[in-house]
């Protein structure tokens, strides 16, 4: 499928204003005066009318998500979160975009958020076995999440930070319906500073084969 594949490198406060720029419908975002003034009367009520739920990974993990289902039916948006963050983050991004039309689906990954954590060692610390995983569940929630719910709408591809590698992991190795992919931020590389590319992977594999691929990398 043909589609068209955008990257900015900005903050989450922006996504709601690059998904405008693909957007031809007029509504205004919440402006950023007032949001603050409007956590608690807008942003947190509209987060909890969220339809929350869990959804089964293909290695039968319960992943957290959340749906916000509009009657505009303007389109579909999945939102693919980045590194240890979690859907309730993004709060005000989901209610700037619902406020344009759009219904939204979002989940946290495993590893982060409501989700399971994985590592044995510490919860807090994001582990999974393959970087792949995240793409395969990406792909699980589109198939049995969202595709059924959504007959007949244009579906779009939100994602943030390291979400972005997810998504684009997921449209190189998947079939997929989404007509546009946005990228906030991607993350497309790892940051190995103070050492070179090579040094800080072979430095991983050493930790893993010493039994500490559960624990944080050197450094971290």
């Amino acid at each position: 499928m043909r589609m068209k594949l955008m990257k900015f490198r900005s903050c989450s406060r922006l996504l709601p204003l690059i998904f405008a720029l693909f957007s031809s419908h007029s509504a205004l975002a919440l402006p950023e005066a007032e949001v603050k003034a409007s956590l608690d009367t807008k942003i947190i009520p509209f987060l909890q009318s969220g339809e929350q739920f869990f959804f089964p990974s293909e290695d039968g993990l319960n992943l957290s998500a959340i749906h916000f289902e509009n009657p505009a039916h303007l389109g579909t948006i999945v939102f693919v979160e980045g590194r240890s963050e979690s859907w309730l983050k993004f709060g005000e991004v989901f209610f700037d975009l619902y406020q344009r039309g759009y219904s939204i689906y979002a989940y946290d990954h495993r590893g982060q958020g409501l989700s399971p954590h994985l590592s044995s060692v510490n919860p807090q610390i994001g582990h999974v076995k393959f970087f792949s995983d995240y793409a395969h569940d990406l792909h699980a929630f589109v198939e049995t999440v969202v595709l059924p719910h959504s007959v007949g709408q244009k579906l779009y591809l939100l994602s943030h930070s390291m979400g972005g590698a997810v998504a684009m992991d997921y449209l190189e190795n998947y079939d997929h319906p989404f007509s546009k992919a946005i990228f906030a931020a991607p993350m497309l590389e790892i940051n190995t500073k103070p050492y070179p590319e090579a040094v800080g992977l072979s430095i991983v594999k050493l930790q893993i084969l010493l039994g500490k691929g559960q624990n944080y990398a050197i450094t971290q």
